[in-house]
């Protein structure tokens, strides 16, 4: 038994020095992988960008986040491309808005759908050809519904595509047989639901 307690006493310092030794090796490791994440998160300080709804970056919220794209299959036939792309996207106001509104242009004692977007902070996203609606369809044989088709759906599509809620300045509900009733029923078509309450379309 003697004999044994040299070996054990050796045994137990050897194991003592080699739990210090990798105690070191262990803070030696956290060190470097603290220092490497710290280097990880300066470049991506540096480089990374949050380019969505309400950003301030250089793309507008659907350049980069999503895949919509107008179709050329809506476009009147009195049109070049360009000139219906430019058209369509002219008619989008403040883009990079985190909501859009639609509404009336004008109803007695009541705001505009345009003011109201204007008025958001930041500003809502909102449609409008203002006077050139009614060049645009007079000089391209176009009716009512032919421009309704032709730019107020690419419109919601983008904003659909988007993810945007969808807030009215107008209740659509009050105006039967109107392009506001009718911008609702695509709407709720394509999965939104309108609550009267808080006047406000949402993706479902």
């Amino acid at each position: 038994m003697s004999a044994i307690k040299p070996v054990l006493r050796e045994l137990r310092e050897a194991g003592v020095k080699g739990g210090a030794n990798l105690k070191d090796k262990l803070h030696q490791v956290a060190d470097r992988l603290d220092n490497h994440m710290d280097d990880v998160i300066r470049r991506v300080k540096n480089n990374d960008r949050y380019d969505g709804p309400g950003s301030n970056g250089d793309r507008t919220p659907d350049s980069r986040t999503n895949p919509w794209q107008p179709s050329l299959s809506r476009k009147p036939s009195s049109m070049s491309d360009q000139d219906y792309l430019d058209i369509l996207d002219s008619s989008v106001h403040n883009p990079n808005g985190g909501e859009a509104v639609l509404g009336k242009y004008y109803v007695p004692g009541t705001s505009s759908y345009v003011d109201v977007a204007e008025g958001q902070q930041p500003p809502a996203t909102y449609f409008s050809l203002g006077d050139r609606w009614g060049d645009i369809r007079d000089s391209n044989n176009l009716t009512d519904p032919d421009m309704f088709d032709a730019f107020n759906v690419p419109f919601l599509e983008r904003m659909m595509a988007e993810g945007k809620p969808i807030t009215f300045s107008h209740n659509p509900l009050d105006f039967p047989d109107s392009a506001l009733a009718d911008e609702l029923d695509f709407l709720r078509d394509h999965g939104y639901r309108f609550d009267p309450t808080t006047m406000q379309a949402v993706p479902r």
